[in-house]
């Protein structure tokens, strides 16, 4: 429907750089996931062929996890996330920060919830995730502690009100934080705690939705339209809200809510809200998918 619309508003419309580059990517890369999962969950072994990927990415993931550490101890600049920008942090042989941020995030949780621990790769990827240099990889950490390692209800809903208190009072802790990493000290400089927190995130939210001077019509706010990829906030209900309106976020949280079997699985869906991650690489979607396929039969809905 976007796509139409847009076609039939401008005489220069190309089908091709629709498709390569702009709103037909991304639509692509959001869906093709999604398809996918249709055609792979009935499948005749879908679950064993599903396994041996799982467990083939998790020796690539282990091995990348070795250079990563190895890069953070002996500050090899080859393994660097941000090579030349003065931010800190490692990412080994991968490149894409969303991939391996929400691939070492998934993984994690899919091995903390196996019946017989491999203890050590599991200290690997959550060492791993604080070396990332990203957020969403301090994020998966927490909230994996919450709901994956604590298991007494109280005192998860304790640590959990404790960690939203924590980021509310991010203007008063964040000033000191940033006095040991220059990179963030000047991005609190300039834009602020908040800008810090979320990585101008918050801004990108501000300029489309208040100081915006396009024309909305009440069609784009229903079906989307009110961006054109690659301009984009990286936050996955604003994404979506974007470019497929208040339609496309409510048949996708009915598909992510229909696929996930237990709050614990909910998490990269939860990290991706803040950043990228699941909906930003098509693979890591993909991923997630082939694992919840695993873990499926022996999970209660608990949602």
């Amino acid at each position: 429907i976007n796509e139409f619309r847009f076609a039939w508003d401008n005489s220069n419309y190309s089908l091709m750089e629709s498709l390569t580059k702009n709103q037909g990517y991304y639509t692509a890369k959001f869906t093709m996931p999604l398809l996918f999962f249709g055609v792979w969950s009935r499948l005749k072994n879908a679950n064993h062929f599903g396994g041996l990927y799982v467990n083939q990415l998790l020796v690539f993931l282990t091995i990348n996890a070795v250079f990563i550490t190895s890069g953070a101890v002996f500050s090899i600049s080859l393994f660097e996330s941000y090579p030349s920008s003065g931010r800190w942090g490692y990412s080994g042989l991968l490149w894409h920060l969303n991939f391996h941020c929400a691939s070492y995030g998934i993984l994690l949780i899919y091995l903390l919830q196996k019946q017989h621990k491999q203890w050590v790769t599991i200290f690997l990827f959550g060492l791993t995730l604080m070396l990332l240099g990203q957020k969403a990889g301090v994020l998966y950490i927490m909230l994996i502690f919450i709901f994956v390692v604590v298991k007494n209800k109280p005192l998860r809903t304790t640590i959990l009100i404790g960690s939203i208190v924590g980021v509310i009072s991010a203007p008063f802790w964040v000033p000191f934080v940033v006095t040991y990493a220059p990179f963030w000290g000047q991005v609190y400089d300039d834009h602020g705690a908040w800008g810090v927190i979320f990585s101008l995130r918050n801004e990108n939210v501000h300029e489309f939705f208040f100081n915006s001077d396009m024309r909305v019509l009440f069609i784009d706010w229903i079906v989307g339209r009110q961006s054109r990829y690659p301009i984009r906030i990286e936050m996955m209900p604003f994404d979506l809200l974007l470019f497929s309106g208040f339609l496309g976020v409510f048949m996708a949280g009915v598909f992510i809510y229909k696929m996930v079997p237990s709050w614990s699985w909910f998490i990269p869906v939860l990290v991706a809200c803040f950043s990228g991650g699941i909906y930003e690489a098509p693979l890591v979607m993909v991923i997630y998918i082939l694992t919840l396929q695993l873990i499926k039969p022996y999970e209660k809905k608990l949602l």
